[in-house]
């Protein structure tokens, strides 16, 4: 059997061949098609906040300087008091060869001129800085939230561990308790198949309920 986009479905004929007119992969699709899909990304937000918590967004270390220097006169005119020690630098892989500008290897620290000068420490290769409780790394490294959600998962398992619970509370906990933190951590990358079986959530009901 055949079928068009406008074709209703029949039950009598299977579902089988119904979808696959809908969901089949398309092939030899133009280069123009191709291109008209295509969408220029352009960085509008510059600065990103939450309560005390401020990211600035630049795509050059110039701009960023200049835009330090309007907020610390915002900071000035609202009598605002900040703890500059906490700064710190995100800089991927393209930006620190910028930044290292033909020297041996990045620098640990970078000057910037921020009310006064200051030494603002630039953010190691495979460290995350936590911003309101999610690890980013510049150059997509993931390590530090895996190892924060392997941490989570554990210690959930530890608490309950010897607890006399039901199937019921198990089930309660890892949909809870357990599953929105690892989705939340994870909010801004993919965990692989072998991952999830690393962290293996399975075993967290196998040890916790009792009869």
């Amino acid at each position: 059997s055949s079928f068009t986009s406008n074709s209703k479905y029949d039950p009598t004929v299977g579902f089988d061949d119904y979808w696959k007119t809908f969901y089949q992969p398309r092939t030899n699709i133009s280069v123009d098609e191709i291109e008209s899909l295509a969408i220029e990304i352009h960085m509008d937000e510059l600065l990103l906040g939450y309560l005390d918590d401020t990211t600035w967004l630049a795509e050059q270390l110039p701009n960023l300087i200049e835009n330090l220097k309007i907020a610390h006169s915002f900071y000035e005119l609202a009598n605002i008091h900040i703890n500059k020690e906490k700064t710190v630098i995100l800089a991927n892989k393209h930006a620190k060869k910028i930044i290292k500008n033909g020297a041996s290897s990045s620098p640990t620290h970078i000057d910037i001129e921020f009310g006064s000068v200051i030494k603002v420490p630039l953010l190691a290769k495979y460290k995350a800085a936590r911003i309101l409780g999610v690890y980013f790394n510049p150059d997509d490294f993931h390590k530090t939230s895996t190892k924060k959600i392997f941490n989570t998962i554990n210690y959930v398992t530890m608490l309950i561990r010897k607890k006399k619970l039901t199937h019921d509370h198990v089930i309660y906990v890892i949909n809870k308790v357990i599953i929105p933190r690892i989705e939340y951590l994870s909010q801004h990358f993919m965990l692989s198949i072998n991952q999830c079986s690393i962290f293996f959530i399975g075993r967290t009901s196998k040890q916790s309920t009792y009869f």
